[in-house]
């Protein structure tokens, strides 16, 4: 049998090569690299490699300098593909498969110029973007358009904002009262809105249903606290809680991997971290922990639901009907801060 040959031709005989351009770090076929990343190649007379190309086989063609680039994850390759398709959806006439009647539903609550600047004070007290706490108002506060949105004639912005009141549940903040000292750690800013007055608690939901079908009361120790708040300070509280949500996906994510996201992605995730639903349940992915392992996968694909079906259509039990919901206001707020909300 002939003697094994290296990638460049040398015969083996047995005994270990020992030319020195093989003892520096990153050895391979492919040339050697310095602990700073700079490539060194056989025949290569410059950078790195000047100082080797005397042990250079003669007659070996090819001159190569630079840097190799480190090939890239799995995880960042199907980021991108995904990537590619969900901005491709949302670039359509109907982005996601939303109706344009659908994905204007909200601009209508906020064509007062007054209450829009409003919503914009508060979001840059917070930090959070405009046009998704807007239509996070339009999606969790009760009968936000009939109550809140509709400012008399003869009554000042700040009058109405500060005379009307909502409860913590119907401003959809249901859990608020029990994780306003979690949410203060994450969003100091949340220390300067006022404690409230005391409202009636409420069952969640689930406990709710159960104690129903057991046609039994609620136990007072499954009731959850809540307050009583202007509803400026509503829309405060609101814009506290968004913003807690997005920094537990940053810190699931990675702040740089957030920040490399397109903003229909960053507002989805704020969606599903709002209202993440029970998927999961038994792998140890329940709820949030759900989305933020499906975005360090990169399959940013499964955050979406693409179905051409209407927010009429969709309920809130399903885990499919929950994701096409946060769709649909994904699809609103970017159009929202398309048109009263632009910068």
């Amino acid at each position: 049998m002939a003697d094994p040959k290296t990638p460049f031709g040398l015969r083996l005989l047995g005994k270990r090569l020992r030319l020195p351009v093989l003892e520096q770090r990153g050895v391979s076929d492919r040339g050697t690299t310095d602990r700073f990343g700079a490539v060194s190649r056989f025949g290569d007379r410059s950078g790195a490699g000047a100082g080797a190309s005397k042990y250079s086989p003669e007659g070996f063609a090819g001159q190569y300098s630079g840097s190799l680039e480190s090939p890239k994850s799995i995880a960042r390759i199907n980021r991108d593909l995904s990537l590619a398709r969900i901005q491709a959806t949302f670039s359509h006439f109907m982005p996601a498969n939303v109706e344009a009647g659908d994905a204007a539903a909200s601009d209508a609550l906020f064509r007062d110029r007054r209450l829009a600047s409003v919503v914009k004070r508060v979001a840059e007290e917070f930090r959070v973007n405009a046009a998704l706490l807007a239509e996070h108002l339009a999606a969790e506060v009760h009968k936000f358009k009939e109550e809140y949105s509709e400012i008399p004639k003869g009554i000042g912005i700040e009058e109405w904002v500060r005379g009307k009141t909502l409860t913590t549940s119907d401003a959809g903040l249901d859990d608020w009262v029990r994780e306003r000292h979690k949410i203060e750690r994450f969003v100091p800013e949340a220390k300067r809105i006022p404690a409230g007055v005391f409202s009636d608690p409420i069952p969640a939901e689930s406990v709710a249903r159960k104690f129903q079908k057991l046609r039994q009361p609620v136990p007072p120790s499954l009731m959850k606290p809540q307050r009583r708040f202007s509803l400026y300070d509503g829309m405060r509280a609101s814009a506290a809680y968004l913003k807690y949500k997005e920094r537990l996906v940053r810190y699931g994510v990675g702040n740089n991997n957030f920040e490399e996201l397109p903003r229909e992605v960053q507002f989805q995730l704020a969606r599903l971290a709002v209202n993440p639903t029970r998927i999961g349940e038994g792998s140890g992915e329940v709820g949030l922990q759900h989305w933020i392992r499906v975005t360090r996968r990169g399959q940013l694909e499964e955050l979406f639901d693409f179905r051409p079906v209407s927010s009429k259509e969709t309920g809130d039990r399903t885990v499919q009907d929950v994701v096409r919901r946060a769709t649909i206001h994904t699809v609103r707020a970017m159009h929202l801060a398309e048109s009263i909300f632009a910068e």
